[in-house]
């Protein structure tokens, strides 16, 4: 059984936190089986296709993704004429404005520019 290794922008993407947040939890040695290969991180990812970070000894509960997401991520480019801003992105109605967007692996990238 082979296990599979991401990068630190792959997992932070899966774990919907920042790339700096998880650095930060690598650093500090939170991260179960991650190493560092030069300069960059090869995380592993456990039977669910997550990284698994362990829990920290103060402060609230993390607010990551435990699971993988189940639902595809929508991106609807408005008209340049709408007022709202360009870019409504978001899964299952929760949508969210901005005015441009990051994409990573199966998505289109589009900005207002």
């Amino acid at each position: 059984m082979s296990v599979s290794l991401v990068s630190t922008t792959e997992a932070a993407f899966l774990l919907n936190i920042s790339t700096g947040r998880l650095r930060f939890l690598l650093n500090s040695g939170r991260v179960i089986g991650a190493r560092k290969v030069k300069r960059l991180w090869q995380i592993p990812l456990n039977h669910r296709g997550m990284p698994e970070i362990t829990p920290g000894r103060r402060g609230p509960e993390p607010t990551w993704n435990k699971n993988q997401r189940t639902a595809n991520t929508f991106i609807h480019l408005m008209s340049p004429g709408v007022k709202t801003p360009w870019i409504l992105s978001g899964c299952d109605g929760c949508g969210r404005y901005c005015h441009a967007t990051h994409c990573l692996r199966y998505f289109l990238v589009r900005s207002s520019n």
